[in-house]
């Protein structure tokens, strides 16, 4: 028997729902490459063998294919920004507009990223004497970075890029970790969500859409083109207008060729919704 390629996928599809032909070609193949070699497969038409007859490895490829790695402040420079000038300005628009800030986090991975714009939010808030409320939410498709997000316990490593300030402020050390605390944690909301599926235009608890920011960093790179223009359609669709895109460095090219933002500064990887 020799097995294709579209043969694994249609199997993974019916046991997960996933649709992995989304990948880029050459970030799945390697992926299943790997998979093959740590599972002692031979070749393909074994590995095939092997994933029908072994209940977690569906897990296991899908788990590869989710990259879940980040850190808190990620990128500097668009944190940078964000903490300087957008946020400042939302927090006055909004106010006048006695209305929330609404922000989305996609790809959220273990909570980094949006516990980040959480601490800037709450810092900001205090500093100007904000009251109106900001609605982070924070969505991935692993069940099992998501629980993590929920833990809110970090390494020592993983706070490299985060002020002294806001470790005192916002986190206790208990032995090797550090714990985030609840005013921060409680205030962003996690789900799990798949951003390729076409059937939903954004979270169903974000109310379906209306966000004054969306970060969609390190993500859109393991697709294909066709899915990158889905992902970006979804996106523009659920921003305000204006409302800001903040993506990954090796994202900006592709975001440049989408038809519906201008880049806020030639410093960053920000974009605004380009307006009518």
């Amino acid at each position: 028997m020799n097995v294709t390629l579209e043969q694994l996928y249609d199997y993974i599809f019916k046991k997960s729902g996933r649709i992995i032909s989304a990948y880029a070609p050459s970030f799945l193949q390697k992926t299943i490459d790997q998979r093959i070699y740590e599972s002692g497969s031979k070749n393909l038409n074994d590995y095939f063998v092997y994933i029908c007859n072994e209940p977690n490895e569906v897990k296991k490829i899908l788990s590869a294919l989710n990259i879940s790695y980040s850190l808190f402040f990620r990128n500097t420079m668009d944190f940078a920004i964000l903490e300087r000038f957008i946020l400042p300005e939302l927090f006055r628009t909004q106010e006048i507009k006695n209305d929330s800030i609404r922000i989305w986090s996609t790809g959220c991975a273990e909570g980094q990223e949006p516990y980040s714009i959480m601490m800037l939010a709450d810092d900001l808030s205090k500093k100007q004497s904000k009251s109106n409320p900001v609605m982070l939410f924070a969505t991935d498709i692993s069940d099992i970075a998501l629980k993590k997000a929920q833990e809110g316990v970090y390494s020592a490593a993983m706070l490299q890029q985060v002020k002294l300030n806001y470790i005192d402020t916002y986190f206790t050390r208990q032995n090797q970790d550090y714990i985030l605390c609840d005013i921060v944690k409680n205030n962003v909301m996690f789900s799990e969500y798949d951003l390729v599926n076409e059937r939903t235009a954004s979270p169903p608890f974000g109310i379906f859409g209306g966000y004054d920011v969306i970060t969609c960093c390190n993500l859109m790179i393991y697709y294909k083109p066709e899915i990158q223009k889905r992902i970006l359609l979804k996106l523009f669709s659920s921003l305000n207008n204006p409302g800001y895109l903040i993506v990954d460095n090796s994202e900006r090219s592709i975001v440049q060729a989408f038809n519906g933002f201008t880049q806020y500064s030639s410093l960053g990887n920000i974009f605004v919704k380009r307006t009518k």
